[in-house]
């Protein structure tokens, strides 16, 4: 959704999956985020996050049948 007076006016910017600057920052602060998790976390922490990964996965590929 495109915050309040935010036009399009190129095709290139409506296929645009990252938009605002905002949207810029947001993207790079998890991606860094993400970059360090598993240097300050516990091995407990960095496990549950990938079961979790793995079975949003797989219920995401039952819907698909």
């Amino acid at each position: 959704m495109l915050p309040c007076g935010v036009y399009n006016e190129r095709y290139a910017q409506d296929m645009a999956i990252v938009r605002t600057k905002r949207h810029w920052a947001i993207l790079i602060l998890a991606i860094f985020f993400l970059y360090l998790f598993p240097l300050f976390n516990l091995q407990y922490f960095i496990s549950l996050i990938n079961y979790l990964c793995i079975t949003i996965i797989i219920v995401l590929g039952l819907q698909i049948v």
